[in-house]
């Protein structure tokens, strides 16, 4: 008895969703024919059956009448001609007119279709040129592109940063993008092709929250809006999760874009995927005026995961005015926040307190906890503390630096444990402190002020270091 050969096998939908492994062949079950795998397309490369075979593969090229989006097509010589669109049929075509968004044909008049890639995707600017090939699907009544092999993809993203005239210029190069679906509840892939460069202008005047003097990086981001791909940008100071789970809204970009928690674009758009790019550090004197070239550029890709970190900075905030530093918008997914104090100074006598809350603000009592301190010539001071995690150096006074690092570890459920350690660089008092707190919702931001809450910041900066 003869062995038998049995394959990997499945449904239409099925296989337009599988990619399979190099060299691996499939059966479409419903279409019943065989589909080659590159282990990259999403649909592979179906082969044709035996009545497709015999029905012919009709090989046109365009006529003088075709433009770009809309071809015309006559039969080449010495092949068959169809009398009608038939199911699985094959037809192929020759152009020098590249699309520049959705298209159709009309082969020996046999009347107007749309081109259409497996799911009904429209082709991006490009997708149509040199050779292409189709089959009709007569049940949807388009004619279905055929995805050329592309081999493997690059492991790093190809982008691009520049300064002219006080403004940052984005770019990303031709590369093949995958999109999560734009509906939540479908697990399905948008493949898209971008198929010349893309940019985007960062317009001066436009800080995107960013502070002077310091390095500040900016995530480069690929959105999907509706068939087109487009590039935004955000500052990863923002407290933003960019696991790609989800949809982001996107802000048109102005000279007046100064918000680090939010994503801008060329034009504002609701709800679409995204995908990170890579990203941009650059230190400018004067937030908006786009002079000094970026001094770091990275693509994703490889080990460099931008959007996925598990530590995340925000970028540090001067303490010269106001009576407090909030650092809202973080994950709800953080379990470990790292607060530095670089010099911090007020104009009185009132210790630093750090405060954690929920969406609902920040929560100002219930906080179980105290201090101590220490001091050359004199015995150490403990005392309790229900309005926060203070930070003493005793005696505080308009004259003192602090510098320091608070921890705030979430010790499961809401239960957070706040551990702080600071010293006055101009006397040497040091002081440190621990507090439980049980907050009423999902931890969100944290903040740093005085006890009195009326002494104001005149001097130094902090941060926060946020990880899951």
């Amino acid at each position: 008895m003869a062995d038998q050969l049995q394959l990997r096998g499945g449904t239409t939908s099925e296989i337009l969703a599988f990619t399979g492994a190099q060299r691996e062949v499939v059966v479409d079950t419903e279409k019943r024919t065989l589909v080659v795998q590159d282990g990259i397309t999403a649909g592979g490369y179906p082969l044709a059956s035996s009545a497709q075979v015999s029905s012919g593969t009709f090989y046109y090229n365009e006529d003088s009448g075709s433009a770009s989006n809309s071809y015309i097509l006559v039969p080449k010589a010495n092949t068959n001609t169809p009398s009608s669109y038939l199911d699985g049929i094959q037809f192929g075509f020759v152009t020098t007119k590249p699309n520049t968004g959705p298209s159709t044909a009309n082969f020996q008049g046999l009347g107007v279709r749309s081109l259409k890639y497996p799911g009904g995707i429209d082709p991006q600017a490009g997708d149509i040129s040199g050779r292409v090939y189709l089959i009709y699907d007569a049940i949807n009544g388009w004619l279905e592109i055929q995805r050329k092999a592309t081999g493997a993809q690059p492991q790093i993203r190809t982008i691009g940063a520049s300064v002219s005239g006080n403004a940052l210029t984005l770019t990303l190069q031709p590369c093949i993008i995958d999109f999560r679906s734009p509906s939540l509840n479908s697990g399905s892939v948008v493949t898209q092709t971008v198929a010349a460069a893309i940019s985007l202008t960062v317009p001066s005047g436009a800080t995107l929250g960013t502070l002077p003097g310091v390095v500040n990086r900016l995530a480069v981001i690929a959105i999907y809006n509706a068939g087109t791909i487009q590039l935004a940008v955000t500052n990863l100071s923002n407290g933003i999760p960019l696991d790609e789970t989800t949809k982001i809204d996107v802000v048109g970009i102005s000279s007046g874009s100064s918000q680090a928690n939010v994503f801008y674009a060329s034009s504002s758009v609701l709800g679409v995927p995204y995908r990170v790019m890579g990203f941009v550090e650059s230190t400018q004197t004067t937030p908006g005026a786009w002079i000094s070239p970026p001094t770091q550029i990275q693509g994703q890709g490889g080990q460099a995961i931008i959007g996925n970190n598990r530590i995340v900075s925000a970028s540090p905030v001067q303490t010269s005015s106001g009576t407090s530093v909030d650092f809202s918008g973080i994950p709800a997914s953080t379990k470990r926040i790292t607060m530095l104090i670089n010099h911090v100074s007020t104009n009185g006598t009132s210790p630093l307190v750090v405060q954690i809350g929920t969406s609902s603000g920040v929560e100002t009592s219930g906080y179980s906890g105290g201090y101590m301190t220490t001091r050359s010539g004199a015995f150490p001071i403990t005392n309790t503390a229900n309005t926060g995690l203070h930070l003493t150096t005793d005696p505080d006074d308009a004259a003192t630096q602090r510098i320091g690092v608070v921890t705030a570890i979430n010790f499961g459920s809401s239960n957070w444990i706040l551990s702080g350690n600071v010293m006055k660089t101009n006397t040497g008092g040091t002081g440190s402190s621990n507090s439980l707190k049980v907050l009423t919702g999902t931890l969100d931001r944290i903040r740093l002020t005085t006890a009195n809450g009326t002494d104001l910041f005149d001097g130094g900066y902090v941060n926060i270091l946020y990880e899951s």
